[in-house]
């Protein structure tokens, strides 16, 4: 990986030319934001409706297992993360999200995640809740974020949460940390400190989220006790016993018999 005054000239250079009248014609990444649109609709990635307006290609979420509250989200994450991806080309990090940091709480047992899910879910802010294990940039196994409009209000959110936590001897030590915006920002525009912005960008990024819609449907999600059914069967696989705890102590399957060498 690049060190960061590469990454941080690559993202300047790639915001050179963000003040052309034409910006379709403006370049984030490699290419233009023209080129890189007809790409993602090649690739299935974007759908086009018509000349100036595209939707994103519907989401299964019979398989999602995540618990969210029911606070309004702050940012159109699905919608920012196609732009980093696709449009920008993994070389910026969307304007929007500038402000984005998240209190992360990290619980090594199934247990504690529903703890914590209980505890905190009537909190007055954006939150999630799920197994990470299969995230690619983290070795956390499950995780609780609290989403923050600014460091200054992370910081008050930690502390609110660290109160709410200390009360349960169950939580005791599970980590919790500050982190700005999402780990693949970092992972290829990082550290998260050093993010550089081009003064045409939030321009460029305002059409682009008018112009493209989200699938119909997709603010539908899994019941709690669905949800925490998929983590009881994902904690099972991992060996996290904790589990137990969830089912009353029944085993989401026996024991196979075991035989002496």
């Amino acid at each position: 990986m690049s060190s960061s005054a590469d990454r941080a000239a690559a993202q300047q250079r790639s915001g050179a030319d963000l003040a052309k009248d034409d910006w379709l014609t403006a370049r984030i990444g490699r290419n233009s934001v023209a080129q890189n649109l007809d790409q993602a609709v090649a690739k299935g990635a974007l759908e086009r409706n018509d000349k100036d307006s595209y939707t994103l290609p519907a989401d299964d979420r019979s398989h999602d297992r995540t618990a969210r509250n029911p606070v309004p989200w702050p940012y159109p994450c699905r919608k920012l993360l196609f732009l980093f991806d696709n449009v920008y080309e993994r070389r910026q990090v969307p304007s929007t999200c500038r402000s984005c940091y998240k209190v992360k709480v990290a619980p090594r047992k199934v247990s504690q995640l529903v703890r914590i899910f209980d505890a905190t879910v009537g909190k007055p802010y954006p939150s999630k809740f799920q197994p990470d294990m299969d995230a690619h940039y983290t070795s956390d196994v499950y995780g609780a974020y609290f989403y923050a409009d600014g460091l200054e209000q992370a910081r008050a959110i930690h502390r609110d949460i660290s109160a709410t936590l200390i009360e349960d001897s169950a939580l005791d030590g599970v980590p919790i940390t500050i982190k700005r915006g999402c780990t693949e920002y970092e992972m290829h525009c990082g550290p998260s400190d050093q993010y550089s912005f081009p003064d045409g960008l939030p321009a460029i990024e305002e059409k682009l989220l008018e112009m493209i819609d989200m699938p119909a449907g997709t603010s539908r999600h899994s019941s709690r006790n669905l949800i925490i059914l998929m983590w009881v069967r994902q904690a099972f696989r991992i060996g996290d016993d904790s589990y137990l705890e969830l089912t009353g102590g029944r085993r989401l399957f026996p024991e196979t018999v075991k035989y002496a060498p």
